[in-house]
């Protein structure tokens, strides 16, 4: 139910016509019939005085119940739908296969790449001694 509509059927509830809302209100009669027709919505103000008048929430003013309950059929509908679980099921298993797959690729490299030529160590490495040097001059003019 709309807020226009909630608010039409709390007024004649509560047996008023739309002058004597205004009137209790220090609002047009014209601003009232806009917010029954959902042309405008009423203030922040007149929304807390309505909910008083009537003694509802603000909440309750403001909010869809039939959109609220729309979206709680569709979420019962999603949970008992067998081909909605068995997308799901299809969905965790493509992700734990990727996951897996990057995991196994990830741990090869790792392993390829330690098994490579490793540099030999400073330490471990044989010195040549070459006494060979070149003894030729020349002369920069």
């Amino acid at each position: 139910m709309s807020l226009a509509e909630k608010l039409v059927t709390l007024r004649k509830q509560n047996g008023l016509t739309q002058m004597e809302l205004a009137e209790k209100l220090n609002v047009s009669r014209q601003a009232v019939s806009r917010w029954e027709v959902g042309v405008a919505v009423p203030g922040t103000d007149n929304l807390k005085v309505l909910g008083e008048l009537y003694g509802v929430s603000i909440d309750y003013l403001l909010n869809d119940i039939s959109d609220n309950i729309e979206n709680q059929k569709n979420d019962v509908a999603d949970q008992t739908d067998p081909l909605a679980k068995k997308e799901l099921q299809i969905r965790i298993w493509g992700a734990l296969v990727f996951t897996m797959v990057v995991i196994i690729t990830i741990s090869i490299i790792a392993i390829v790449s330690r098994n490579a030529e490793e540099p030999t160590p400073v330490g471990k490495m044989d010195i040549v001694e070459e006494d060979n040097y070149s003894t030729d001059s020349f002369l920069i003019e």
